[in-house]
């Protein structure tokens, strides 16, 4: 009897509906003029009273209430009193944020810990951050103090232990130290995602090791609007790269899934990548089967199971099977997240 019980659970589980999985998630939606949030089954959890609402990352969510940021907590309630003119999602405990024309960093109290400074900054990203000094950037920790002295003309987030940084108009990587574990040599270089970073050579295109070995060599290549999306970086297994017009899934081995004629596609994100034609937008799986046909005039990433679509001036989700999870009928929505989700930001 116990193996039956326990056999019809696991039965009921693969054929629950992905929006299942996701009914804690909350997602930001504009109904009339107004934001608030929604939950997997459509249902308004968070009445709409904010002239803005981004995701949830670690707990909060930034919103805009008058003219002002402040952070909601996922019962509505809000944790950080409206004050900043910019409000980012927390990454590693600490959110960026904008007062009185200067940057910095706020715990989950709403306390500056770090700053307010002149210059850019980024999210944390393993411990470290890139700020801006003058003209050039350096890195800080969680304590403020610049562990990495600014001595970069673009700098971006650390993963898999590097950061790629520019030098003399040159791309290489430096390590938590400061020193150099590929020396800036590329015309062009992505952050490291799944082991592997894309990069052009003065000669040639194709992904490298975290040692700086080229492991595959490849005759495409990723324009600046693929680098700025990141499409040619690894995700779950695959990196979308372009020959000529078309659009080449490639593995991690280096070989060509499929091609296709789209004018323009997404990272892969829980097994399905947007994709656009002159018809619409839809959603396609790694074996090149369009799951979500291109009818919308607008789609988001998968997350927690569910994509934002628009249908005709309003959105909506659709689950991963393409069936409409939740009707459109809201002016504007982001994507669902749980609320203890943690931002990703690999710039």
């Amino acid at each position: 009897m116990r193996h039956t019980r326990l056999r019809a659970l696991v039965v009921c589980l693969l054929l629950a509906p992905a929006s299942a999985f996701a009914q804690d998630a909350l997602a930001p939606v504009q109904s009339g003029e107004l934001w608030g949030y929604i939950d997997a089954g459509g249902e308004m959890v968070i009445e709409p009273r904010f002239e803005m609402a981004e995701v949830f990352s670690e707990g909060l969510a930034p919103v805009q209430s008058g003219q002002l940021w402040g952070y909601v907590d996922a019962s509505g309630e809000m944790a950080i009193e409206p004050r900043f003119e910019v409000a980012s999602g927390f990454s590693e405990g600490l959110a960026k944020v904008k007062q009185e024309g200067l940057w910095g960093y706020v715990d989950q109290t709403g306390q500056m810990v770090i700053g307010p400074r002149d210059g850019n900054i980024t999210h944390f990203s393993e411990g470290l951050a890139a700020v801006q000094e003058g003209d050039l950037f350096g890195y800080i920790d969680k304590s403020g103090e610049m562990v990495i002295n600014p001595a970069y003309q673009q700098a971006r987030a650390f993963s898999e232990g590097l950061a790629p940084v520019t030098t003399g108009g040159k791309w290489g990587y430096i390590d938590k130290r400061g020193r150099y574990a590929i020396k800036p040599e590329l015309e062009l270089a992505l952050p490291f995602s799944e082991k592997m970073a894309f990069v052009k050579t003065p000669y040639e295109w194709g992904f490298i090791d975290t040692s700086g070995k080229m492991v595959i060599e490849t005759n495409f290549t990723c324009e600046p609007l693929s680098v700025a999306l990141n499409l040619c970086s690894f995700s779950e297994g695959v990196a979308w790269l372009q020959d000529g017009d078309r659009w080449c899934l490639v593995d991690t081995s280096g070989d060509t899934i499929f091609k296709r004629d789209y004018e323009r596609v997404a990272s892969f994100s829980e097994g399905l990548a947007e994709f656009r034609t002159q018809s619409g937008r839809g959603h396609i799986n790694r074996s090149g089967k369009e799951v979500v046909k291109a009818q919308y005039a607008a789609t988001g990433p998968f997350s927690q199971g569910l994509a934002r679509v628009k249908k005709g001036d309003a959105f909506g989700f659709v689950d991963t099977s393409g069936r409409e999870a939740v009707a459109p009928v809201f002016q504007q929505a982001g994507d669902f997240h749980l609320p203890t989700d943690s931002t990703t930001n690999p710039f």
